[in-house]
């Protein structure tokens, strides 16, 4: 069955029951502009969501930047070409990952090769966070505020090197003292 609203010139927005699913349509086309239109949601005689004619998604936006565009209020930034999601605000703008307290929370960053090639994770239940790269852990920050590079820290600052560890100070050309590293007791001694 078909609900479907027509004007004149054929442009329509309907409701199709198709087998197992239903499907909202829209053929709105601007002749002036030679754009379809888009669908949008209202509450409170005010649009809340839109699904522009190339498939873009905005909530609390007109002009959706991405695939799908969240919008609080507008901080006038451009989105990078390549992004899916903007998350925007004209303030502090957070995305909330939230887990069980014995479970993790992360981004994932596939390929057709591995789905974790790249992780950031929180885990909850041991209260750390690490990163993984090329498919590895490469660090962990400790609830203590340890941090280990290749390992889980013992010490403040643990690095795990295997054949060895090196460490590089790059100081540039044009500053006049070199590269140091300090460390120092409570009284002074080195």
């Amino acid at each position: 069955g078909e609900i479907a609203s027509k004007n004149a010139n054929k442009e329509f927005i309907g409701i199709n029951l198709v087998s197992n699913e239903a499907r909202i349509r829209s053929s709105f086309f601007s002749g002036a502009s030679g754009a379809y239109r888009p669908i949008t949601f209202y509450t409170s005689d005010a649009e809340r969501l839109r699904i522009t004619s190339g498939g873009n998604i905005g909530i609390n936006e007109t002009s959706p930047l991405a695939r799908l565009h969240v919008k609080v209020a507008d901080s006038s930034a451009s989105a990078y070409t390549h992004t899916a999601l903007v998350v925007e605000d004209s303030d502090h703008t957070y995305i909330d990952i939230m887990s069980g307290t014995t479970g993790s929370g992360g981004i994932n960053f596939g390929d057709s090769g591995a789905i974790q090639r790249g992780v950031v994770e929180y885990n909850h239940n041991s209260d750390f966070m690490r990163f993984i790269t090329a498919s590895g852990e490469r660090l962990r920050i400790t609830a203590g505020g340890d941090v280990g590079i290749n390992c889980t820290p013992t010490e403040k600052f643990h690095i795990n090197g295997g054949d060895g560890v090196k460490i590089k100070l790059d100081c540039p050309n044009d500053y006049s003292n070199s590269s140091s590293i300090i460390m120092a007791r409570e009284r002074g001694e080195i």
